[in-house]
């Protein structure tokens, strides 16, 4: 029952870093959309609101995204079993 649970805990914990990366990527968007729109105020280019607007929606597509996904960690033969120790020569 332990193994269980700490192999569904390590699944968890993978499924978690997964979705952090792509949060990470959604807030960097959603960033550069917050500097972009800022430039409008200081040039009054519309060309920076319509790519602030882009860079948001791209934003909040990766942040569903990563919300809605569920990664799917594959767990590797030498990963489930401990490497055999050679022994020492002396």
């Amino acid at each position: 029952d332990i193994l269980r649970d700490a192999k569904a805990d390590q699944h968890a914990a993978a499924n978690a870093a997964h979705k952090h990366h792509w949060f990470e990527y959604g807030e960097i968007c959603l960033h550069i959309a917050v500097v972009l729109c800022s430039l409008v105020l200081l040039t009054n280019q519309k060309l920076f609101l319509h790519v602030g607007l882009a860079a948001t929606i791209v934003g909040l597509i990766i942040a569903v995204f990563a919300y809605l996904v569920e990664h799917h960690a594959e767990e590797r033969e030498a990963d489930a079993k401990p490497a055999a120790v050679a022994p020492a020569k002396h």
